[in-house]
Formats: C-alpha cells, sequence, structure tokens
C-alpha cells in the first residue's frame, strides 16, 4: 500500500532460514542492562526461567538456537543442554547470561522467504559481517545463483545479478555503481554461471564460494582464481 501511494518502499533479504544475533533477544527487557541481573536471579528466577521456556519453545524449541560465539560455540542449545545434564532454560540463566554470547536461530518461514525474495523491488544481501558464525557474509550471493537461479528458478540470472548490484546502488541512491554501463566505476565479476558454489555452512561459516574467476574493483583486479592481490582499490561509498 506504501508503494502505492509513491513511497520508495523496499526491503532487504538473505536467503538463509536462520536470523544471528545476540543471545539477549531471548531474555525480557527486565533482565537486561540497566537492570542488575544478579538481582533479577535473585527475586525472580522462577519468573526468569519460565519466560525463557515460553520463548524457546515459540521460536522452534532448543534445537533451533544454535551458539556463534563463546565457550559453547557450534553447539545448539538443546546439545549444551544434554551435555550439562541441565534444562536449556538453566543453561541459559546460569551459564551464558544476556551477554553471554551470540547465536544463529531457525525461524524463519522458507515459503514466506521464497515469495519475497522473487519480488521486484526486494534487494539481496547478507546482513553480515565477516566475523560472525552464519554463511550468510561468505554465501549469500553465490547461494541465490547456485540455488534461486538453478535449482529453484525463482528468478533468470539476470535478475538474480541485477537484485544484488543495480538495485541495491538504485535504493541507496549510489551514483555511477551497480551497471555494467559506460562512464560507471569498473566494479566487476567474473564468473561462470553453473561453476559458483556456496561453501559455507553452519558448522564451517568462514569459507568462500568458489566459481568466481575474476573481481576487479574500481577498475582494479583484486583477485583471480583463488588469490587475491594484495593491493585493495574499494572505498568508502557514501549517498550523493
Amino acid at each position: 500500500s506504501a508503494r502505492a501511494a509513491g513511497v520508495q518502499m523496499t526491503a532487504d533479504i538473505y536467503p538463509y532460514t536462520a536470523s544471528y544475533t545476540g543471545i539477549g533477544i531471548l531474555f525480557p527487557d527486565w533482565a537486561k542492562n540497566p537492570n542488575d541481573y544478579q538481582q533479577v536471579l535473585a527475586k525472580r528466577e522462577d519468573e526468569l526461567a519460565r519466560f525463557l521456556r515460553a520463548k524457546i519453545h515459540l521460536r522452534n524449541g532448543p534445537d533451533a538456537t544454535l551458539i556463534g560465539t563463546g565457550l559453547h560455540k557450534g553447539k545448539t542449545l538443546a546439545q549444551i543442554s544434554s551435555e550439562m545434564n541441565l534444562p536449556f532454560e538453566d543453561v541459559l540463566m546460569h551459564h551464558i547470561g544476556p551477554y553471554g554470547a551470540s547465536g544463529a536461530y531457525f525461524i524463519m518461514d522458507e515459503v514466506l522467504q521464497d515469495k519475497l525474495l522473487g519480488q521486484s523491488y526486494i534487494n539481496i544481501c547478507t546482513d553480515g559481517s565477516p566475523g560472525i558464525r552464519h554463511p550468510r557474509g561468505y554465501g549469500s550471493f553465490a547461494k541465490i545463483i547456485e540455488e534461486y537461479v538453478y535449482q529453484k528458478k525463482l528468478f533468470t540470472l539476470e535478475e538474480a545479478v541485477f537484485k544484488m548490484t543495480g538495485l541495491p546502488a538504485q535504493t541507496l541512491g549510489l551514483k555511477q555503481r551497480g551497471l555494467l554501463q559506460e562512464g560507471f566505476k569498473a566494479d566487476l565479476l567474473i564468473f561462470h554461471p553453473k561453476a559458483v558454489k556456496e561453501n559455507a555452512t553452519y558448522e564451517a561459516p568462514h569459507t568462500l564460494a568458489t566459481g568466481m574467476d575474476f573481481v576487479i574493483v574500481n577498475g582494479k583486479v583484486s583477485k583471480v582464481a583463488d588469490n587475491f592481490a594484495v593491493k585493495r582499490s574499494g572505498k568508502i561509498l557514501r549517498k550523493d
């Protein structure tokens, strides 16, 4: 309805069914800063335990929370609970806490996600940073080509590339970026479409995708096959 009224409404989506953020998302506001967590445990532990049990069950259960940092990284909340022989809410309250880890949460609806991804005004993103334990940072764009273009056939290769390049540049108001056009900055990725493969997983999230032959940034080669050039030619982009 906003778009019909002339508002430039867009959205960004990455092609995975798990989110990633701090474990505090599971805790109530009254158990987080500026409140004293130790006082919360002392006075409202039973209430907090009930809250966490309900919250986790609403979010597909303890198997759907994968810890990404700290002592328990790489394990689900269910696995930690089993290993420690404790209820998962006790693990959260006494062994992790609201600031003790980040995690991946398998809470998304793939059917809905695919329906949204197919819309012409949806940008494809990673929503990631290099250090997070989520494959979206290294695998999103390769996964789109490998799975959504060739397996699901949700859109054409040209449409997929535009949703990862020209559309985001247009949405963000970046000039001379995102298109193969005379006078534009030469930011180019040269690849054989069917050779592209997403290799990142939740167990090994920092594994690079393969099939990218050349990466050229601002007209200078920064990657050839699996070899990265020492010199980097990127720069911070600002909306004009």
